[in-house]
């Protein structure tokens, strides 16, 4: 499971620009196992709020639709 954020910046002017950022594990190796979340970029800018929602709905069907394909366990049947 994805996790997103919006990111909103106020210009000097008023106006606001919206970015959509997903979540992502990063793991790093050594002596000691460490793990953080880095939030990344994904998509934006957007002018309006209601834009980025829609296009953050429409991230999200997708990753719904990509993660009920992905297999969950496979068997074998001898013959």
């Amino acid at each position: 499971m994805s996790y997103y954020r919006l990111r909103i910046e106020e210009l000097s002017n008023g106006d606001n620009r919206y970015y959509i950022e997903k979540a992502v594990l990063v793991i790093t190796k050594g002596w000691i196992q460490r793990q953080h979340i880095e939030w990344k970029d994904y998509a934006g800018p957007f002018s309006l709020e209601t834009t980025a929602m829609t296009a953050l709905a429409n991230i999200k069907a997708e990753d719904a639709k990509r993660e009920g394909q992905l297999v969950v366990k496979t068997t074998y049947k001898d013959v």
